[in-house]
This record gives C-alpha cells, structure tokens and sequence, in this order.
C-alpha cells in the first residue's frame, strides 16, 4: 500500500475513526490513554497522546508517520484482535475503513489485508 500518497481528508477520516466519537459507523471510543495504548498495539509505542483534541493529535500524527508507520496502523485496524473478535465491531471496522479507502483505490479484507482496486470512473 502506498500511503505516501493519501490525501489529507482521509488521513482526517482514519484519525476521527481512531477516536471513534460517531458510536454508528466507529466501533471503538479511544480515550487519550486507549489512543496511546492503539499506537502501542500497532507496534509504535512512541507515540503518546499529550492530552490534546484527540482526534486533531491523531491527525497531525497520521500526517508525520512514515509509510510504513502507517501501514502498521491500518493494519491494527482491520484486525480482529483490535476489537477482541467481537464480530459486530469487526463488520462495522472493515465496512467502514472501506468506505474511508474506496477512493484511494483500497480495499481491505477480512483477513487485514490491504490491497489495491482499480477504480473505474
């Protein structure tokens, strides 16, 4: 996956999906402290929450991580393990994750995997 080249809006939409403020489509409310302890689980323990807007200190970090910092944070994401293999908030995870990536040309499966899709425009 080529993140290098996400736009900004959907590095906005994975930030306020990390937080999961919008209950219906986000399966998981992060406070600050779950925010640091999701970096941690996708294997970047160096990012620490500061107490700041939550969703804006996610989106500023999403912008500075590398390509392959970002990639290990989509992958926490489609991960069942995230959701402690609860079905429901794995279905509305991956639904909504590929609603995020459609028009990046992504598209991941059950299994976390990302992939490309070709959009026919």
């Amino acid at each position: 996956m080529d993140e290098s080249t996400l736009d900004e809006s959907t590095l906005e939409q994975i930030a306020r999906f990390i937080c999961g403020d919008d209950r219906r489509n986000h399966p998981v409310y992060r406070s600050g402290n779950n925010i640091t302890k999701f970096f941690e689980g996708a294997g970047l323990p160096q990012f620490v929450h500061d107490g700041s807007v939550r969703w804006l200190w996610v989106f500023e970090t999403l912008k500075a991580c590398t390509r392959e910092q970002l990639a290990l944070v989509f992958k926490r994401l489609a991960s069942p393990f995230e959701y402690g293999g609860n079905q429901e908030q794995i279905r509305t995870a991956l639904k909504q994750l590929n609603t995020i990536f459609y028009f990046e040309g992504f598209k991941i499966n059950g299994s976390d995997k990302i992939k490309r899709r070709y959009c026919h425009n």
